[in-house]
């Protein structure tokens, strides 16, 4: 996943490109997913593509299958456990 910036007019919507290919609006954020979303595309991002789309982060501990109970809390290693690494579509 690689963040690519925000929507053309307003800057509490972010675009991410996801493992997939895919430029993704994320907006929506109800604490566990995004529940108002949108693909991009045409010349930089500002055509909806397809919308009415829902995503939940995939965190970095999700993909790599950690324990996090192995891992103490507030150190680097929990930091980068729970880092955002792509988005799954729900």
């Amino acid at each position: 996943m690689k963040r690519l910036g925000n929507w053309w007019n307003s800057n509490s919507v972010e675009i991410v490109e996801l493992e997939d290919g895919r430029h993704i609006a994320l907006d929506g954020w109800n604490g566990e997913q995004y529940t108002d979303c949108w693909q991009v595309g045409g010349e930089n991002d500002m055509d909806v593509v397809k919308d009415g789309m829902t995503f939940k982060p995939v965190y970095r501990f999700q993909a790599e299958e950690l324990d996090l109970d192995s891992i103490e809390e507030d150190s680097d290693e929990w930091d980068r456990a729970m880092e955002v690494v792509d988005f799954e579509e729900c």
